[in-house]
């Protein structure tokens, strides 16, 4: 569903009812969204085996504000919105999770044998090329650095760094980097420079049992931002890179075991925190900043609902005066509920 808030929230069903959407990205113009999807009959049969598509909004794109500097994205797409092509099918093979690459131009995929589990790796398709598999071992959670060259990936205990262009060579591909102590990449800076990660604090004995937010720079330089004794979820830079916001959860001192959910923001350059939202305990919420980050949408769902349905979205104003927003000092604000539901409300850029 593509929503225009400009135009009193003006809907447009993008994609047929016979799919059932299990997860999607937009291109950098925002004339096009990539999406993985199953017949919605298969559905009920609890075996999933995706199909991936392009799904075109109809919108006109916008272009970059330095197109010297900035690589030139695919031309857009002009067809009517919900012009639907079928990108790639899983064969042999199931698609499990996918990335598609700030310059829209290259997709990785990760895949796994229908008949043999372990054959299981990660594959890149290119524009205009095969779908080729990458020569690496294989991992977990991963993410396109904005070069659109290099893989960041979940390898045994750490991260990985790893160029995309070994899908054309033979053989193992030799890692840029290793970051042992890190379990997760959350985002990157739009130079990529610097990368917000998680520390599980393994072999930190005073630590231990509690989760840190950590700024790695390319230099190797690690900068903690934030710990909690519950979990980060998630970490977003803001356009400007001089905040980073936060989801994360602290422990209540209950009978039972609960966890409740924050947002936070945090300005890079002082380090200095500010609590935006308490969540109510045992929720589970997402979040995406806007591309000129002034405001944030989110959703929460409680733990205890049996039943997965479209949540209401909020939309949370980030700063009260201009010059708070020139100083990347966010405040807090009451929420503002949208008319509408969903389970992953996303800005187009």
């Amino acid at each position: 569903m593509l929503v225009n808030l400009s135009q009193q929230g003006a809907k447009t069903l993008l994609t047929p009812a016979n799919l059932t959407v299990l997860d999607f990205e937009p291109y950098p113009l925002g004339d096009r969204l990539l999406f993985s999807a199953i017949p919605t009959q298969e559905q009920s049969t609890g075996i999933l085996d995706p199909i991936l598509y392009q799904v075109s909004t109809g919108l006109a794109p916008q272009p970059p504000e330095d197109p010297i500097a900035v690589e030139q994205p695919p031309v857009a797409v002009t067809d009517p919105p919900g012009t639907v092509n079928a990108i790639l099918a899983g064969s042999d093979y199931q698609i499990l999770a996918f990335d598609l690459a700030p310059n829209g131009r290259t997709l990785v995929v990760q895949q796994v044998n229908k008949v043999n589990p372990n054959d299981f790796g990660t594959w890149v398709l290119a524009e205009g090329q095969d779908l080729q598999r990458l020569s690496t071992e294989p991992g977990g959670e991963f993410l396109i650095a904005p070069d659109s060259e290099t893989l960041l990936m979940l390898q045994g205990q750490g991260t990985a760094i790893i160029p995309l262009d070994a899908a054309a060579t033979t053989g193992e591909a030799e890692r840029l980097d290793f970051l042992p102590e890190f379990g997760r990449v959350f985002d990157l800076t739009s130079n990529g420079t610097t990368a917000a990660m998680v520390d599980f604090n393994q072999n930190n004995p005073e630590l231990r049992f509690t989760e840190s937010l950590v700024l790695v720079n390319n230099q190797g330089e690690e900068t903690e931002l934030l710990n909690v004794d519950g979990g980060i979820s998630d970490a977003q830079f803001d356009p400007t890179d001089q905040i980073i916001y936060a989801l994360a959860s602290r422990v209540l001192m209950t009978e039972d075991y609960q966890e409740q959910p924050f947002l936070t923001a945090v300005n890079l350059e002082t380090q200095a925190g500010v609590e935006l939202l308490t969540l109510p305990p045992q929720t589970q919420a997402t979040m995406t900043v806007a591309p000129d980050g002034l405001a944030l949408l989110f959703t929460a769902m409680n733990l205890s609902d049996t039943v997965t349905s479209p949540q209401p979205i909020w939309l949370l104003p980030l700063f009260t005066t201009t010059e708070d927003r020139f100083a990347a000092t966010p405040s807090q604000a009451v929420p503002q509920p949208l008319p509408y539901q969903g389970l992953k409300p996303t800005w187009l850029p």
